[in-house]
């Protein structure tokens, strides 16, 4: 299976408390399904011979098949966290299917009331009981123009101090418009909001300006989760959530390139690991849930 840093996604990747099996999902017209690509090594090892005698790449299985391995095999009832608060609901199928770059195990469930065709849903560690949540879908702003100026003034020289010999030039960056930039507000500890930014330069086959940082209620920078850098990759960010109730959110973020997007959750780090600085990804641990890449 593909890890993140194969796949050029350059957050930092950690084992992670938040879930211990983590997936993400969708709801359907009746039904919800829940992608994993994330497992632990035994059971990613079973799940890889399984998926080498499926002639087509795909197996489909019985809930409560002792073929699959555990925790799979017995998982019959699942927690899902959802824009609702979390609902408990019933295993319908289970499949796998291979990817261009994951293994991937797809659960099955009926859709709980009160959620609609669309929504996303977290799928959290199911060995012990849930106390976070619910979902809540982010509200991205765009800056006003003083806020925008106040930007661009940290990300221009920020970029020009990290800049590497050999990438491709910042196009777009000076002159960047406010649609460029995403702000979602949370409570991230001393940090007030989390901004992702995207510029696809004119005639781009691959490479686009992006930086991903944590600002104050003022609009400062308080830590470069992403230095701002002509890359492979962007993000989006779509949902908060306080997942392991300590009061601090997490965002659910899209990582994404040219061949794949990856789902996953960013938890900011109430303190920095040590020797962390103001521009390094010690401030956040990333959580992969879901998602494909060649």
């Amino acid at each position: 299976m593909r890890t993140l840093a194969v796949a050029c996604l350059l957050l930092l990747v950690a084992p992670s408390a938040l879930a211990n099996f983590p997936g993400w999902g969708q709801v359907g017209d009746k039904n919800i399904e829940v992608d994993l690509i994330r497992f632990a090594p035994t059971a990613e090892k079973a799940i890889n011979a399984l998926l080498n005698k499926a002639p087509d790449g795909t197996a489909s299985f019985k809930v409560g098949d002792k073929r699959l391995p555990a925790p799979f095999d017995a998982l019959k009832q699942v927690t899902l966290v959802t824009t609702q608060g979390v609902k408990k609901v019933n295993l319908t199928a289970i499949r796998l299917e291979s990817g261009a770059g994951e293994g991937h195990l797809l659960l099955t469930t009926p859709v709980p009331k009160g959620l609609k065709k669309g929504e996303s849903v977290l799928f959290p560690d199911q060995t012990k009981p849930f106390a976070g949540g619910p979902l809540r879908a982010s509200k991205a702003e765009r800056p006003k123009a003083k806020v925008l100026g106040k930007l661009l003034k940290q990300l221009i020289p920020r970029a020009r101090k990290v800049a590497r010999k050999g990438d491709p030039p910042m196009t777009g960056l000076a002159n960047a418009k406010a649609s460029a930039l995403s702000i979602v507000r949370g409570n991230f500890g001393k940090h007030a909001a989390m901004v992702a930014l995207k510029i696809t330069p004119e005639n781009a086959l691959t490479h686009v300006v992006s930086a991903l940082f944590l600002v104050d209620k003022n609009f400062n920078v308080t830590a470069w989760v992403e230095e701002p850098r002509s890359r492979l990759e962007a993000w989006t960010l779509h949902h908060v959530v306080d997942l392991d109730k300590d009061g601090v959110d997490e965002l659910i973020a899209d990582s994404y390139y040219y061949e794949g997007t990856y789902t996953g959750v960013i938890k900011v780090l109430k303190k920095p690991r040590p020797g962390a600085s103001k521009g390094s990804v010690n401030h956040v641990e990333w959580t992969t849930l879901s998602g494909d890449g060649a």
